[in-house]
């Protein structure tokens, strides 16, 4: 269990910063957003809470920004669904010393840890607030991906064209 001054918010459903998912969309072209509301989905088929992301069946690719106090549960359905034949992309605090890391990183076909605190977007005003008081990183689950191991990358945010990201391998 995460303390509860990462939530000291009260607020659980924060929006992707846009320059991160425009980056991302690049990469990844998603087709659908798993955990979204109407003001914060990044893709024109999104599933909101009422739907339930963790019932639905997923589609590759699959974006996901999770609610931070049940992380485990969208890794779990993240990879399940890579079974199925969906990959996704979850947006997770880097937090390397919880058990949700420990057991669903393994599983993962790529790590990306983000080179700079985001700005997520606030549900209450749908602006953009200061940086995140943690770091973030993206776990992707390959549905094709048949490694032992998750290749760990850092990703830096570009200010410029989302056709200029820039991956570096470690």
């Amino acid at each position: 269990m995460v303390s509860p001054v990462h939530y000291s918010s009260g607020k659980d459903n924060w929006g992707t910063p846009p320059q991160l998912f425009e980056q991302c969309r690049h990469i990844w072209g998603f087709q659908l957003d798993a955990c979204a509301e109407p003001w914060s989905a990044k893709c024109r088929e999104f599933y909101t809470e009422k739907d339930n992301g963790l019932l639905m069946k997923w589609k590759t690719w699959t974006w996901v920004n999770p609610p931070y106090s049940d992380i485990e549960s969208w890794l779990e359905k993240a990879s399940a669904e890579r079974y199925r034949g969906a990959s996704s992309v979850v947006l997770v605090p880097a937090r390397t010393d919880t058990r949700a890391f420990h057991r669903y990183a393994t599983q993962a076909s790529r790590l990306f840890f983000i080179k700079s605190r985001l700005k997520f977007i606030d549900p209450l005003t749908e602006k953009e607030r200061d940086c995140a008081p943690f770091p973030s990183m993206l776990i992707e689950f390959g549905a094709t991906y048949t490694g032992t191991k998750p290749r760990v990358e850092f990703m830096t945010l570009t200010n410029s064209s989302p056709n200029q990201t820039t991956l570096f391998e470690v």
